[in-house]
């Protein structure tokens, strides 16, 4: 989730609230919890549009799907995912320089550093939304790895390959402590396994 200080960085956030229909284990907070503390944000942070919507029996590729969807008709130029239990940091300055010569580039997906409790990882979670990103649910196999352009059918996850090391510096996700529990890590151990999430 975000902390205050994160929102004005933004000026959309689409909240799609609900588990995802293969989660394994049962809502971590209610629904009503979760949208009061969205309703906090905007009565906060007028000048910030959040979006926020109660949505069930979707897979993590259909939810996804569903946020990139959504950020295009909003008209997001750029598109960062964030999960639930993330709170990303960003450097607005530098994110306003990197960004400028990331929309003349070529590329419609960069990685981002996510600290997963302690392991640094290169994640795809920036997105040029000119490209329509979409995620095809595999029946078999994790579907998030790889997101496909609308334009050309490519897919962008591929772009971090050939991108090699370079990580839009100016943003961190980390994973928030408060939801470090053994029930959480058992939850995502199991969900990990869920072939086609």
């Amino acid at each position: 989730m975000f902390e205050q200080e994160t929102i004005t960085d933004f000026d959309y956030l689409v909240f799609l609230d609900g588990q995802f229909s293969n989660w394994v284990g049962h809502n971590e907070f209610p629904e009503f919890e979760v949208r009061d503390v969205v309703q906090d944000f905007v009565d906060s942070e007028p000048e910030v549009e959040i979006y926020y919507e109660y949505v069930t029996g979707l897979t993590e590729a259909e939810k996804r799907n569903m946020l990139f969807k959504r950020a295009s008709q909003i008209g997001m130029d750029w598109g960062l995912v964030v999960d639930a239990d993330e709170i990303p940091y960003i450097n607005k300055n530098s994110f306003d320089i990197e960004v400028e010569a990331l929309s003349k580039a070529e590329y419609g997906c960069y990685s981002v550093i996510l600290d997963n409790y302690g392991l640094i990882q290169r994640r795809p979670r920036l997105f040029d939304m000119r490209e329509n990103p979409f995620l095809i649910q595999h029946p078999t196999n994790t579907s998030h790895n790889h997101i496909w352009s609308g334009i050309d059918g490519r897919d962008l996850a591929q772009d971090i390959t050939i991108l090699y090391n370079y990580n839009v510096d100016s943003i961190v996700l980390r994973h928030d402590k408060e939801f470090y529990s053994d029930y959480r890590f058992e939850c995502r151990e199991k969900f990990a396994r869920v072939h086609n999430h």
